[in-house]
């Protein structure tokens, strides 16, 4: 069933429309392009995609590469950042986030992984042993 819709725009004004057959389609195409300008995307103009900060997010959704022991510490910062943490024991962890200047106390239960991108976990205020990291 077709529901043909008229539309009267304002004098000057371009609807654009792809006609297929008789008919015509609102055309909503993606387009980009710095302020004020735009280009269609085509096969041969293709969306840019990519970049470092791509490359970086979509490093931290693959899987982890590197397990390591974590030793907490009151005053060193881990050598490796990593993308989750999980204790063998529970029990509390004193840390600090790499992006935060603040110390927080999380209740860790055991096995069960914390995706916290940690820089420092303290010695003081951690009771949760067996702490390993995920990079």
């Amino acid at each position: 069933m077709s529901y043909d819709t008229v539309i009267a725009p304002a004098a000057g004004t371009v609807l654009p429309v792809d006609t297929i057959g008789t008919t015509k389609f609102p055309r909503e195409k993606v387009a980009f392009g710095a302020e004020g300008f735009a280009s269609d995307v085509s096969d041969s103009n293709p969306l840019p995609v990519g970049g470092t900060a791509l490359l970086a997010a979509l490093a931290l959704v693959a899987p982890s590469t590197n397990a390591f022991s974590i030793t907490p510490h009151d005053t060193n910062a881990l050598s490796i950042i990593p993308r989750a943490i999980v204790a063998q024991v529970a029990g509390n962890i004193a840390l600090r986030t790499s992006g935060s200047s603040a110390d927080v106390v999380v209740s860790a239960a055991a096995g069960v992984p914390l995706p916290l991108r940690v820089q420092y976990v303290r010695l003081t205020g951690t009771t949760a042993t067996g702490i390993v990291g995920f990079a």
